[in-house]
């Protein structure tokens, strides 16, 4: 969904930004621990030597039962709102709304995410991305990645504030995760993606399908502070492999936090 901007003034977006910077915290509060990344071996050297992080867009995600969660939550409060709400002057976003529910086109939608989570060591997670074996968990430095991330008529304006209204739960939707995944302790870091922005598209084959990427770009480099090691039947051989990855590429002082799993590796 791309925001009709054209209709907004100055006025309306220095209002939208206040009443998001106003309500989102409680919703979206900062985790005071290390974030880890899992990623797959090859992942972790591609990262490593080119200094990028990629954000992945929502519908090339592992399980698109994630996103379409937050789909069926929308659609059972704007039931609820509606059935409870007699102000007409609701109905074309409640319109808006359901046209959006009924065909959310998430396949195009430009939002892209990168997931992290709290735990480095968690066996779930070893086996959902790196197949059990030769996978690597990247710790990041909250503080330091926090600072450096970058990135008409009545009725005209009534679809473009609209508009915005939907981009912007279109980009907290993928932010809920089913309860069931709780243990999980997952962030997601959001990109939203603009036609104007190709040159910041990077793509990757995977077995069944090409993935689009983002990348999610420092001003000093990427934040890493640490690795851990997952699970793996040579754990000291990777332990020492990654350590002069890292060293190699200028993360020296990330190389004395590059740690083992503590987790045994078992051979189905």
């Amino acid at each position: 969904m791309e925001p009709e901007w054209k209709y907004l003034t100055e006025k309306d977006q220095k209002t939208i930004r206040e009443i998001a910077e106003r309500h989102l915290p409680p919703l979206a509060q900062y985790p005071a621990a290390p974030l880890y990344h899992y990623t797959s071996g090859e992942n972790l050297i591609r990262i490593i030597e080119s200094d990028e992080l990629w954000s992945t867009q929502i519908a090339c995600l592992n399980d698109m039962a994630e996103v379409r969660y937050g789909l069926g939550e929308l659609q059972k409060r704007v039931d609820q709102q509606r059935a409870t709400t007699q102000e007409s002057e609701l109905e074309p976003l409640w319109e808006q709304i359901d046209k959006f529910l009924a065909d959310p086109q998430l396949e195009t939608a430009g939002v892209f995410v990168a997931c992290f989570s709290e735990l480095n060591d968690d066996l779930s997670q070893w086996r959902a991305y790196s197949g059990g074996e030769g996978g690597y968990a990247i710790r990041f430095d909250l503080h330091r990645m926090r600072g450096q991330t970058t990135r008409e008529e009545p009725a005209a304006m009534g679809r473009g504030i609209r508009a915005v209204y939907l981009w912007l739960i279109e980009i907290l939707l993928v932010c809920l995760k089913h309860p069931a995944f709780a243990g999980e302790q997952e962030w997601r870091m959001v990109n939203y993606w603009r036609p104007a922005d190709k040159t910041q598209m990077r793509f990757r084959q995977r077995r069944s399908t090409m993935s689009r990427h983002v990348r999610i770009q420092f001003s000093e480099g990427l934040p890493i502070s640490g690795v851990t090691v997952g699970p793996c039947r040579y754990p000291l051989l990777s332990k020492i492999a990654v350590s002069d990855l890292l060293f190699n590429h200028g993360y020296t002082s990330a190389v004395e936090n590059v740690e083992l799993s503590r987790i045994p590796y078992r051979v189905v």
